[in-house]
């Protein structure tokens, strides 16, 4: 019996170390790489740039305020007046000043139309010029002049709070008097429905 099993593990033996021989050879393992580090933080600046201050909203600061230069204007040929804007489209302008007929007394609802800084301008209202003497240079007795007014140009305000407007136009004669210090071909009646141009210039500050 011992014999027999020599001889089947003799006889075996060949077989074991064939294959051995022909099994796969292990794959050798290799080291796991690391992970890399972190990336640091971006560095802090040293000095920090200030906040950027927000822009200033023209359109909210509706207040004007004004000296008019003209030539037959609402406020006569010098003079100020002061604007309120409501809702960046309308608003309502009174103004006092010096003209040929006295003593110049206005009151113009204005429409602007465009951005907050540049816009175009459209006024239409009343004056009436009240004399300073009770007598013009021919002797007659003088008398309030109404007229009605309408002027067009361009209405501008920057960022540093200046206020500028030009306008021309014209104003109409609504009642039947003289001028009052001033005369024209010896002192012509001016009578109502007399039509002259007008020209206006301001310049002031807004807040």
């Amino acid at each position: 019996m011992r014999a027999a099993l020599a001889i089947l593990a003799a006889s075996l033996l060949p077989a074991v170390a064939l294959g051995q021989a022909l099994a796969p050879a292990p794959v050798p393992a290799y080291p796991t790489e690391p992970a890399p580090p972190p990336l640091p933080p971006p560095p802090v600046a040293r000095y920090a740039a200030p906040p950027r201050a927000p822009e200033l909203d023209v359109a909210a600061l509706a207040n004007v305020v004004r000296g008019d230069f003209g030539l037959g204007s609402a406020i006569g040929e010098i003079g100020a007046s002061y604007t309120r804007t409501f809702a960046d489209l309308f608003g309502i302008e009174g103004g006092l000043g010096w003209g040929f007929s006295g003593v110049q007394l206005s009151l113009m609802p204005k429409l602007f139309l465009g951005s907050a800084h540049h816009r175009l301008v459209l006024g239409v209202g009343p004056s009436v010029g009240v004399p300073t003497e009770s007598r013009d240079s021919s002797g007659d007795p003088t008398h309030p002049i109404a007229y009605v007014n309408v002027e067009f140009g361009y209405d501008l305000r920057t960022e540093s709070g200046v206020a500028f407007e030009i306008t021309l136009g014209a104003t109409t004669v609504v009642s039947h008097t003289h001028w009052s210090t001033f005369c024209i071909d010896s002192c012509e009646v001016v009578r109502g429905g007399d039509v002259f141009p007008t020209l206006r210039i301001g310049v002031g500050h807004w807040f």
